[in-house]
């Protein structure tokens, strides 16, 4: 790995997530990757032809484009004509091509994952008592919405929407 792909890599990590909600915790690329790849290690079972190691991998850098673009909020992303390219161009630029090699399966664990791992930071506001990722939640149980969840999908979402309602 180039000398340059690695600053870049580990500078990723430091980008602050949530910035558009108050938060009594702050939540960096970094962690929200680490999360993503353990909930990656626990759906994927579900799904056929996984190749485990390689969904982490891509769990690890599915963000590493807010190393220069910051952390967009999720709401917004489908709004930005363009953005998809510009991730790409970024994550070609910093060593991460392999992303724009995953299959449609793949992506589709991979958006879950992320998805799953950003409402269970908001659940854990909400635990500390932080009311106002009450929206988050509702927005990102709308994206989860969207996909047809394996059991271990399902089940973790369960887990984290439950007592909600």
């Amino acid at each position: 790995m180039k000398q340059v792909h690695l600053q870049a890599r580990l500078m990723a990590g430091d980008v602050k997530r949530w910035h558009t909600f108050p938060c009594h915790t702050n939540q960096t690329v970094a962690h929200h990757s680490y999360g993503v790849a353990q909930i990656v290690r626990l759906i994927a079972d579900d799904y056929s032809r996984m190749v485990v190691p390689r969904l982490v991998y891509a769990a690890l850098d599915h963000d590493i484009a807010e190393q220069q673009l910051g952390d967009i909020p999720y709401n917004m992303k489908s709004r930005l004509t363009g953005l998809k390219e510009i991730e790409q161009e970024i994550e070609a630029s910093m060593g991460a091509e392999h992303l724009s090699r995953l299959t449609d399966e793949e992506l589709e664990i991979l958006k879950i994952a992320d998805l799953l791992e950003a409402a269970w930071f908001a659940r854990s506001e909400m635990e500390l008592g932080n009311n106002s990722m009450g929206l988050a939640l509702a927005n990102l149980e709308k994206g989860l919405d969207e996909f047809k969840l394996r059991p271990k999908a399902q089940a973790l979402k369960e887990k984290i929407y439950e007592g909600l309602r």
